[in-house]
């Protein structure tokens, strides 16, 4: 399947969106900021970096997919648990699996990042891949695919 960046005035406050960015590619829209709130590691401390909507002269967040957290399953162990692969919590909140701390890195709707140990994962995100080289950032390669069956790559 084919995706393509969703039009700003389609995007909806406080979804979370599949999609390609400098520091993630979850992300939750903030209407009030015109951005998605990505979590991110600067040094040890975890931040909370906001991306703005990908135009060719600005932003760096490119939303292909709204992301459906309005799910129910049961929780995944932690050993078939993959480092640095996105999941939707039991909470439908969306987490990034830290393997090093065994804990999860959030973004909540309150829009907010945390650290959270008490993340019960029910569903990996399949993140797919891109067909083509993002024309914008490109840092170590994190905006030529959106994931992989083996996130630990990113």
């Amino acid at each position: 399947m084919d995706l393509k960046q969703i039009p700003i005035e389609y995007l909806i406050n406080g979804r979370y969106y599949l999609g390609r960015g400098r520091n993630g590619n979850i992300g939750i829209w903030n209407e009030k900021y015109s951005s998605f709130l990505v979590p991110s590691w600067k040094f040890s401390f975890l931040v909370e970096k906001y991306e703005g909507y990908y135009l060719p002269n600005d932003g760096c967040f490119q939303p292909f997919l709204l992301i459906d957290t309005d799910i129910d399953g049961e929780e995944i162990p932690n050993e078939d648990l993959i480092p640095h692969c996105e999941y939707i919590g039991k909470d439908g909140s969306v987490g990034r699996y830290d393997k090093k701390h065994n804990d999860f890195i959030t973004v909540d709707k309150d829009f907010s990042a945390k650290i959270r140990k008490d993340f019960k994962p029910i569903k990996k995100i399949d993140e797919g891949k891109l067909k083509d080289k993002f024309e914008g950032y490109s840092e170590y390669g994190k905006t030529l695919m959106i994931g992989n069956d083996e996130c630990e790559t990113q």
